[in-house]
C-alpha cells in the first residue's frame, strides 16, 4: 500500500496522464485495449474510449473534492488518505499500486547490477507508459468479470463452527493494507496467541487476488489456520466483485461469508453486509445490506440460541456499521430495516462492526437493547479520532481511542480487540499497536 497511491495529488495526476493516454488514440492503447477488452471493431473501441475517459472524469472530480474537503478542514490533501468509495477510483488505485511495486522492484533490481538511472515509476506519464497502461487494462477486465455468486444454504445447520467454552479470540477490521502498523498489530496479536482470529473485512485497494494473498492471507497473524481462521466480506473486497475473497476462503475452512462459532454460552454470528455493495446514491456504495437469504439462515441461529436455558447470548460480527456518533444511522438505514425487531427485543446481546476508521466504545443506545463496538481501526491510516461526535446525545460514548499512533501525529492508534471466553464470561480487551491494553470491560 504505498504511500504514493493514498495520495491524492499523485492520484489525480496518474489520472490525468492516464487520461491523456487514453484520449491521444495511440494506435499501441488501442491494439492493447482491443485485445485486453476483446473488442472486434473501431466503433467497440469507441465506445469503450468513451467511457473509460466518462469514468476518468468522474473519479477525478471526486478526488478533486476529497482534496478540497481536506483543504477546508485545515487538513494537507497528502495526509488525509485517499481511499475512495467507488469501484473505478478503487481499481485505478490497485493497479496504481502493483504497477509501482513492479516498477520498484525493477528498480531494486537495477540498481543490484548498477544499470543506469532513470528506472522506476515515473512522475508523469507519456506515450510510451505501455506498462502501465497493460497494468490498469488487466485490473479493468478482471474488475468487469462481475460478482461472484452469493453462497448459501437452504440448511439452518450449515454454516456453523465449534467454539470451546474456554478460549481467546482476535478481532480486527479494516486491517488488510500490508502497511508497518498492520503488521505490528499482527505481531500483537501474536503476542497474546489466540485461538481463533477474525478479520472484519476490507483489504485494500479493492481485493484483488494479489492483494488477497498477499494483504490478508500472507500477513494473517500467526498464519491462517483451517477452523480456527475467519474474514468476513468488506465494501472493499466488492470492488473486484468479491471472487478473489470467495474464491480462497476455502483456505480458512470457511464455506460461505457468513458463519456461526458458537458453543453453549456464546454465538459469535458473521455476517455478511458487503455482497450487495453498489454503485450510485441509492443507497450509496459503502452502505451495508444483506443478502436477503441470511436472514432466514439467522433466524434460525436465534432460534437455536434460544431453545437452551439459559439461552446462548448472541454477538453480531459485521463489516459494516448500524450506527456512528460522528455520522448517525445514514449509512445503516437498510440494516435497521432488514433487522427490525431483533435490534431491539434482546435477541442481540453485542455487536463488534468497522468500516469506519475509528475504536469507539458506546453507551447505553436506546431503542437497541445490545452492546455496540465499532473496531475499524485495524490498519486504515485515519486522522486520530479527537472531533466533537455530532450525534453523541443519540449514540453516547463509554470510551473512543483518541490518540496519535507513535511518531506520527497525522495518523490515529491502531489497535484490534482479545476476547477472552470463559463459559459464560467474557473479558474484552482493546489492545493498541504496541501491544498495550487501553481499555476492558467484561460481558456476562
Amino acid at each position: 500500500m504505498q504511500s504514493e497511491v493514498r495520495d491524492v495529488g499523485t492520484v489525480l495526476d496518474w489520472m490525468r496522464g492516464t487520461r491523456q493516454l487514453i484520449a491521444s488514440d495511440d494506435p499501441r492503447v488501442k491494439s492493447l485495449a482491443m485485445k485486453k477488452f476483446g473488442l472486434a471493431s473501431d466503433g467497440d473501441w469507441n465506445a469503450k474510449k468513451s467511457k473509460l475517459l466518462q469514468e476518468i472524469d468522474e473519479s477525478m472530480r471526486d478526488a478533486q473534492q476529497h482534496a478540497t474537503t481536506s483543504i477546508g478542514s485545515g487538513i494537507p490533501p497528502h495526509a488525509k488518505p485517499y481511499i475512495p468509495a467507488e469501484e473505478f477510483s478503487a481499481t485505478f488505485q490497485s493497479a496504481m499500486a502493483e504497477h509501482l511495486n513492479d516498477r520498484l522492484t525493477t528498480s531494486s533490481l537495477a540498481t543490484t547490477a548498477a544499470a543506469p538511472a532513470p528506472y522506476g515509476p515515473p512522475e508523469k506519464f507519456d506515450s510510451g507508459d505501455l506498462g502501465w497502461i497493460v497494468v490498469l487494462f488487466a485490473r479493468l477486465e478482471e474488475k468487469a468479470e462481475g460478482k461472484h455468486v452469493f453462497v448459501h444454504s437452504n440448511d439452518p445447520t450449515t454454516f456453523r463452527y465449534f467454539l470451546p467454552s474456554t478460549c481467546r479470540i482476535a478481532l480486527f477490521a479494516d486491517w488488510a493494507t500490508g502497511e508497518p502498523p498492520a503488521m505490528n498489530i499482527k505481531k500483537a496479536i501474536e503476542d497474546r496467541s489466540p485461538d481463533y482470529t477474525i478479520h472484519l473485512g476490507d483489504t485494500y485497494y479493492a481485493g484483488f487476488e494479489d492483494e488477497i494473498r498477499h494483504n490478508l492471507i500472507a500477513c494473517w497473524p500467526g498464519q491462517v489456520q483451517y477452523g480456527k481462521s475467519f474474514a468476513l466480506c468488506g465494501n472493499h473486497e466488492m470492488y473486484s466483485g468479491g471472487n478473489a475473497y470467495f474464491d480462497l476462503l476455502p483456505l480458512f475452512g470457511q464455506s460461505a461469508s457468513f458463519f456461526n462459532l458458537g458453543n453453549r454460552w456464546w454465538k459469535f454470528i458473521g455476517l455478511d453486509t458487503s455482497w450487495c455493495e453498489r454503485g450510485g446514491d441509492a443507497p450509496a456504495s459503502s452502505w451495508g445490506e444483506l443478502q436477503e437469504l441470511q436472514l432466514p439462515w439467522l433466524k434460525a441461529q436465534i432460534a437455536d440460541a434460544t431453545s437452551t436455558n439459559p439461552s446462548a447470548k448472541i454477538i453480531l460480527l459485521t463489516h459494516h456499521q448500524l450506527f456512528s456518533a460522528f455520522d448517525g444511522d445514514a449509512l445503516g438505514q437498510r440494516l435497521k430495516e432488514q433487522l427490525g425487531a431483533m435490534l431491539t427485543d434482546g435477541s442481540i446481546y453485542g455487536w463488534f462492526w468497522g468500516h469506519e476508521h475509528r475504536c469507539i466504545v458506546y453507551g447505553n443506545a436506546a431503542p437497541y437493547t445490545f452492546k455496540a463496538r465499532c473496531i475499524g481501526h485495524g490498519g486504515f491510516p485515519c486522522p486520530p479520532c479527537t472531533e466533537s461526535p455530532s450525534n453523541a446525545s443519540r449514540y453516547p460514548i463509554r470510551w473512543r481511542e483518541e490518540r496519535c499512533e507513535p511518531s506520527n501525529a497525522w495518523y490515529g492508534m491502531r489497535g484490534f480487540v482479545l476476547l477472552t471466553v470463559q463459559d459464560s464470561e467474557i473479558k474484552i480487551e482493546y489492545v493498541d499497536q504496541t501491544g498495550a491494553t487501553q481499555y476492558t470491560e467484561v460481558w456476562s
